[in-house]
């Protein structure tokens, strides 16, 4: 019989809205920043320069911001991503399998055209449904069903949030289980404090 190793070290849950805060406030900050800088663009070209140089620059500066933003959010995200995977390797610890490295990934993903990130997410939940009976546990989403999931949302462009909010359910009961038998506390993940700060303002008012 195989000796199975079980994960010894605390381990924390995943929230799909660690993915989708950071594009709310990037959305948040591009129209806080955009729309003052427009308005006083606008004013100085009417009243002072009245050729619209300012107004362009003004849309330059803008744009720079909002790709930067996107920046953030793009890297933001694959953060989480790889979180998640490093979460799902101490799961399996001792299966002799290792999930690659995330910028690896994106690279495979970059040259495949896109099809690499169906390879691994698929991964990632054969991992855990390979998994999952040691903790007498079963994954709610097969990989197959996972894999059908991300390729038809991806049709209307949330493949990502799809296959992650689906890998995020199955780990997470496995984190707790773990931790349980650990008697580890159960954290929540916090991508950029953004749930602590929106948990404390919430308390505030």
């Amino acid at each position: 019989m195989q000796d199975i190793t079980f994960c010894t070290i605390s381990l924390k849950k995943f929230n799909i809205m660690s993915l989708i805060y950071p594009l709310v406030f990037a959305l948040i900050g591009a129209c806080v920043a955009g729309v003052p800088l427009g308005l006083i663009a606008g004013l100085l070209d009417t009243l002072i320069f009245k050729n619209g140089v300012i107004v362009d620059i003004a849309l330059w500066i803008f744009g720079v911001l909002w790709a930067v933003m996107l920046v953030l959010c793009f890297i933001s995200f694959f953060k989480v991503i790889d979180e998640l995977a490093k979460t799902i390797d101490a799961l399996c610890v001792g299966d002799g399998k290792q999930l690659q490295n995330i910028w690896i990934v994106l690279l495979l993903n970059i040259v495949t055209i896109g099809i690499y990130k169906f390879i691994y997410f698929y991964k990632l939940q054969q991992r855990l449904e390979s998994r999952a009976h040691e903790y007498n546990e079963g994954v709610l989403t097969s990989p197959s069903n996972l894999l059908l999931f991300t390729i038809l949302s991806s049709l209307v462009g949330f493949g990502f949030l799809v296959a992650a909010a689906l890998i995020i359910e199955d780990a997470n009961q496995l984190v707790y289980i773990s931790n349980d038998e650990n008697t580890f506390e159960t954290k929540e993940y916090q991508n950029w404090g953004i749930q602590d700060l929106i948990r404390k303002l919430r308390y505030r008012y």
